[in-house]
């Protein structure tokens, strides 16, 4: 094809010169001989000219202009046929390289294409209008099933015979030849049904420009769905959690809020706070935008803040919060938890001043206290001073309370811290201690007696007008112990306690008094302790004893009673007089199981008595003011007579008048049910106490004891003589029983005689006994056989 190319080239240009009257160089002249002419034959046809046609010899050497213009006819006529076939080989040449190079273009684009497809990770299909699935991808035929293709949509992905009911996404882009997307539920190979979001377009049309396929892009949105849904929930939960809830991007706006939050702070709301700065929901700025900048420093903060409501009102708020980062640790957000804490401030607030307060009068506790002696004698050690601890007791404050009822009491508690609370300075401290009793720790103090002067002014100011109650007006005193650091005590127990010690020993002075501790009451104190350990060892090791004294009826000539007495015999100190440990039980609360144990002992033995005389003798027993205001004493008393099988009317209770001093109509109405057992009562030391003579009118009593202090110095004191007289006659008038207790003399006897009290007891007849003794003493009758005519 190459070759012919050139060749009609050749010939174009040759024809082109002989056109032009130019003679072809190559061809020999005309005059040379015919057949030096040598023609191509090919050449010839290709002009139309017939080489036997040609007459050689005659033609061209007789008729040479003839030959000429055929020659030009024939060479145009060539030519024009040459640049036709030249023409058409070029033209046909460039179809062929531009359909190769469409072929290849097409095949590069096929591939592309393919590639494509082939390359996108979601499964993508093609459907026909008959709903024919004509073509899918790896990714499609791997999910769906490898025989996708071929199958009619809504069998393969639907899993249905028929058509969707609603026209779907294909089927709308088949009708208006434009994209769309919805969601739609397909079965993958394994049945599982599956969320996907579907992309559906154009993927062909035909001669008409009418769509006659439709190319699906499905994404698998299942666990993105799953994901949505979980956040919702989640979104919805923390919507309705009661914690309030905020999150806020990283400068520190607001994004989202919970109602808990909204609540919280007052809104109604989330278009209220979004966007606002954090900042204008706290109390201080300065310290929220400090908050803010550690949280994004730290990743986390933990602590407590003041919020503040949209009405301005601060609150109390524990905050939580937390950086929020991606995959990759960069933060996106702040989370943070946020709760009232105002209600738990305040109760611990609360349970703070409970713990450290008292909670009657506000003052500091026992716990706050110590606290505070100890920073005071910390400053006194550094600036080489003084620390003066009071402690002080009201005087007779049971007996307001018993009286008057415990309201009031309470109410003169107040009135009385009150009223010290305005004098201490600022430096000192008022404490409750417990009860009736306050302390008050001066401090700095360069001066002892700047502590006397302070304690002499607090007792001026508690004495200077009555407190005003519920009751009225009430006047009280009382009685301050002084413990003084260094010299005292170098700690805060130690003073304390030496301050205590000084205190009893002001109210055992006379009360409305203050005594600074002394080593002598340190040794005091010291000698209580060891006998309280004492006196409880001795209640388990039986070291206590009774003792029996006879009781004589001069006018009998017999012995009609005993009175039982305790003793205690210590190992290593001996025989202790009941002076020295009864006021020690009362104080401990010893003297409960202490005064138990003696009546029923006494009791036990005067049954036994019985039987062994012909005159039943009567059993007189001591009952404490503290035992006698026992609730249970009257069951206690008729357990024992029925444990015991004595017989009531052989008991005799012996009680001081201290017993009516408390509450005369509680002892009134203990005295009536004490009775009613059948048992005696009896005033033991009549005249030593405090009660009032006409209290006897209303007290079931049996008999009066003249006290021994009366009776000892009789025969030579004129008053004891007068005041025995009056006892005597008294009793007399009130029909009342009379016994003389601590009858040494002769001289004695014969005065009690002479007054008409008959039954006496005392070292006079017999010194106290043991309960073997008692029995050979009755039935000797000379010890009690006086003679009455020797005594007159």
């Amino acid at each position: 094809m190459v070759s012919g190319k050139r060749q009609g080239q050749t010939a174009a240009r040759l024809a082109l010169r002989i056109l032009h009257g130019e003679e072809p160089s190559h061809l020999p002249p005309l005059t040379q001989t015919p057949n030096l002419y040598m023609f191509d034959n090919n050449a010839l046809q290709r002009f139309g000219i017939d080489r036997q046609k040609l007459p050689m010899d005659s033609v061209i050497l007789n008729d040479i202009p003839l030959i000429g213009q055929e020659y030009k006819r024939q060479a145009t006529v060539a030519l024009s046929l040459t640049g036709i076939f030249v023409c058409f080989t070029f033209a046909l040449g460039l179809m062929v390289m531009r359909y190769k190079k469409t072929l290849q273009a097409l095949r590069h684009s096929e591939g592309t294409v393919k590639a494509i497809l082939e390359s996108i990770s979601d499964p993508i299909h093609m459907i026909d209008r008959e709903l024919n699935i004509i073509w899918a991808n790896d990714i499609a035929k791997r999910m769906f099933g490898k025989d996708l293709v071929g199958q009619k949509c809504h069998v393969a992905l639907h899993r249905s015979p028929t058509p969707c009911a609603h026209p779907c996404h294909a089927m709308k882009a088949f009708d208006d030849g434009a994209p769309h997307n919805s969601e739609s539920l397909f079965f993958d190979a394994n049945g599982e049904q599956r969320c996907f979001l579907v992309t559906a377009n154009v993927a062909a049309k035909n001669g008409e420009d009418a769509p006659e396929a439709v190319l699906a892009i499905s994404r698998d949105v299942t666990a993105l769905k799953k994901t949505q849904q979980q956040f919702k929930m989640a979104q919805k939960a923390i919507d309705a959690s009661l914690t309030p809830l905020i999150m806020v991007d990283l400068q520190g706006h607001l994004t989202y809020v919970n109602r808990a939050a909204l609540d919280l702070w007052g809104y109604q709301s989330e278009q209220e706070v979004l966007d606002k700065h954090i900042v204008d929901f706290h109390e201080d700025p300065q310290k929220a935008r400090a908050i803010f900048e550690i949280l994004k420093n730290r990743g986390v903060w933990n602590g407590e803040g003041r919020g503040k409501k949209k009405n301005g009102i601060c609150f109390d708020v524990q905050l939580q919060a937390q950086v929020i980062k991606n995959e990759n640790g960069a933060p996106l957000s702040v989370m943070a938890s946020v709760v009232d804490i105002t209600d738990k401030k305040k109760a611990e607030a609360q349970i703070k001043h409970l713990a450290y307060f008292d909670g009657l009068t506000g003052l500091p506790n026992k716990t706050l206290l110590k606290d505070h002696m100890d920073l005071a004698i910390g400053r006194a050690r550094r600036l080489n001073k003084f620390v003066a601890v009071l402690l002080l007791d009201l005087d007779n404050f049971k007996h307001i309370n018993d009286t008057l009822g415990h309201t009031t009491g309470d109410m003169l508690i107040q009135a009385v811290a009150e009223r010290l609370r305005k004098v201490i300075r600022s430096c000192d401290t008022l404490a409750r201690w417990g009860g009736d009793e306050f302390v008050l720790v001066l401090s700095d103090l360069d001066d002892i007696q700047k502590a006397s002067a302070a304690t002499e002014k607090f007792l001026r100011l508690l004495n200077e007008k009555p407190f005003v109650t519920g009751e009225g007006d009430i006047s009280t005193t009382a009685s301050i112990g002084i413990a003084l650091y260094p010299q005292d005590g170098l700690d805060s127990d130690t003073l304390l306690k030496q301050a205590d010690t000084a205190m009893y020993e002001a109210k055992k002075k006379g009360r409305n008094d203050y005594h600074f501790f002394s080593s002598q009451l340190a040794q005091q104190a010291d000698q209580r302790h060891r006998m309280e350990v004492n006196l409880r060892k001795a209640m388990q090791q039986e070291e206590m004893f009774l003792v029996y004294q006879p009781q004589i009826d001069l006018a009998l000539g017999r012995v009609t009673g005993m009175e039982a007495l305790v003793r205690w015999q210590h190992p290593d100190d001996g025989l202790i007089p009941p002076s020295r440990f009864i006021p020690l039980a009362e104080e401990t609360g010893l003297i409960r199981p202490l005064g138990e144990w003696i009546l029923r002992t006494a009791c036990s033995k005067a049954a036994l008595w019985g039987q062994e005389t012909s005159s039943p003798l009567s059993i007189a027993v001591n009952i404490s003011a503290k035992q006698f205001h026992q609730p249970d004493l009257v069951k206690r008393v008729g357990e024992t007579l029925r444990s015991t099988s004595l017989p009531p009317q052989l008991l005799e209770l012996e009680l001081t008048e201290s017993v009516f001093l408390e509450n005369t109509e509680t002892a009134v109405e203990a005295l009536k049910a004490l009775k009613n057992l059948g048992i005696r009562i009896a005033i033991d030391d009549f005249g030593t106490g405090y009660s009032s003579l006409t209290y006897l009118k209303k007290l079931p009593i049996d008999r009066i004891k003249i006290a021994q202090e009366f009776v000892r110095d009789i025969d030579t004191d004129e008053g004891d003589k007068a005041i025995v007289k009056a006892t005597i006659a008294m009793a007399k008038s009130l029909g009342m029983k009379l016994i003389a207790e601590g009858v040494e003399n002769h001289q004695q006897l014969r005065f009690l005689l002479s007054q008409g009290c008959c039954v006496m007891q005392g070292y006079y007849f017999a010194k106290p006994m043991s309960a073997d003794h008692v029995i050979p003493f009755v039935h000797n009758e000379k010890k009690i056989d006086f003679g009455w005519p020797d005594w007159f």
